[in-house]
């Protein structure tokens, strides 16, 4: 699935995939794999075997101890609590927060066809308000429709 989707949607916008797999099973279906896929993609996709390897395009300081480098990580998974989307079954809320978005939308889309539109009446602290204004309403928003997810825990 990564491969298709690298080569559907990105096929010409990264230098490099590696892929460390320390398996002689995947070396084979790599091989078999890789004559699927189009040719420029494939040619930007590596299998790194060992530390070694890898060390060609990351410092090893910066791989894994558990891949053979020398950076001591440790990933600790993070469970979510019952209450940290709470915000999302709070209609009030949510219905507040849409309406100061709505607002905030309305007042920087004003801001800025005055701007465009060269008008005398224009004020550029005006608008940086506005903007501000309206950066804000999406942070407050974003609780109302949007869940939390694993990075966000951390």
């Amino acid at each position: 699935i990564l491969i298709t989707t690298v080569q559907e949607l990105y096929p010409y916008t990264f230098s490099a995939t590696l892929l460390f797999v320390n398996s002689w099973l995947f070396s084979g279906i790599w091989k078999v794999m890789r004559g699927w896929m189009d040719p420029v993609v494939a040619r930007r996709t590596m299998i790194v075997k060992d530390a070694k390897a890898l060390e060609t395009f990351i410092p090893r300081d910066q791989i894994p101890t558990s891949m053979g480098g020398q950076l001591k990580f440790q990933y600790q998974y993070v469970y979510p609590t019952t209450d940290e989307n709470a915000k999302m079954f709070d209609a009030e809320g949510r219905q507040r927060a849409e309406h100061e978005f709505a607002a905030s939308v309305e007042a920087f889309s004003k801001q800025t066809k005055e701007w465009v539109g060269g008008s005398q009446s224009y004020n550029n602290e005006s608008r940086t308000q506005a903007a501000a204004a309206f950066d804000s309403a999406a942070v407050e928003l974003d609780p109302y429709i949007r869940a939390r997810f694993v990075e966000e825990r951390t």
